[in-house]
């Protein structure tokens, strides 16, 4: 409340996609080591692969990352034209 709009607008712009950029290397790093991890195994789950245990890492961060790139979006369009941001923040 105490920063200009248009500051305020890019901090938001600038936190969403430094967060991103964290949630990409999540996605890439964590399918790696779920593609490392196939070969072993949980017996006391009837042998279920670790790949779906660790393949949860890499899921959930692409699901977050597409809701970061939507925010990503609002808040360019919101920095590039202030006057649409009443018409985007009545659409949540």
């Amino acid at each position: 409340q105490y920063l200009p709009p248009r500051v305020l607008h890019l901090l938001r712009l600038l936190i969403a996609v430094f967060c991103g950029v964290i949630l990409a290397l999540f996605v890439r790093y964590g399918w790696s080591a779920a593609l490392s991890a196939r070969h072993q195994s949980i017996v006391i789950m009837n042998n279920l692969s670790m790949f779906w245990v660790y393949v949860s890492i890499p899921l959930g961060s692409a699901i977050f990352l597409f809701a970061q790139m939507v925010n990503v979006l609002k808040e360019l369009i919101s920095f590039c034209n202030p006057e649409l941001e009443d018409a985007l923040s009545s659409q949540e």
